[in-house]
């Protein structure tokens, strides 16, 4: 079965990873990059022409797009910018419909144009709720109830 090739494969990629982390300079989490080295190997064998697993792709992709929603994450909390972690909602959103689009249409200036529209959408939606909660809400009530929310969006999955 296919699977466990690609899961062997993803196993030999993360020590490959782990291996050579210590020669570059640039630390990749090797989970990440075995991860998404193995969904681009098939995404690419399929436009070769092999026969692989949709399914399979999808899986690989998510966890990917999971990986950048926690990066981005991690990035945020070390910056002491907590009132962007509201935005990781927006990546799992991006992330799946950029999935999806890949998945069934191909690499397409439709693919293109739609990923450009999802991203242009979600800028002007962040815009607009950052502005309103930043002019509209400076009352203590309201300032304790986004702080709480902001708290419950920090911690999602906790």
């Amino acid at each position: 079965m296919m699977i466990y090739w690609i899961l062997l494969g993803i196993l030999t990629l993360f020590i490959v990873l782990v291996i050579l982390r210590k020669q570059v300079k640039h630390k990749i989490c090797a989970i990440c990059g075995a991860v998404s080295l193995t969904w681009i190997t098939l995404l690419i064998l399929t436009y070769l022409g092999f026969a692989i697993d949709p399914l399979i792709i999808g899986i690989l992709m998510g966890e990917s797009v999971t990986g950048i929603m926690y990066l981005f994450e991690r990035k945020i909390k070390s910056k002491n910018k907590s009132h962007l972690l509201g935005l990781k909602i927006f990546i799992i959103l991006l992330g799946t419909a950029l999935v999806y689009f890949l998945l069934t249409y191909g690499l397409h200036l439709v693919t293109l144009v739609t990923f450009g529209l999802i991203i242009l959408f979600i800028l002007l939606v962040h815009s607009a709720v950052h502005n309103k909660f930043k002019h509209d809400f400076h009352g203590k009530g309201i300032s304790q109830k986004i702080k709480k929310l902001e708290e419950q969006f920090e911690h999602c999955c906790d």
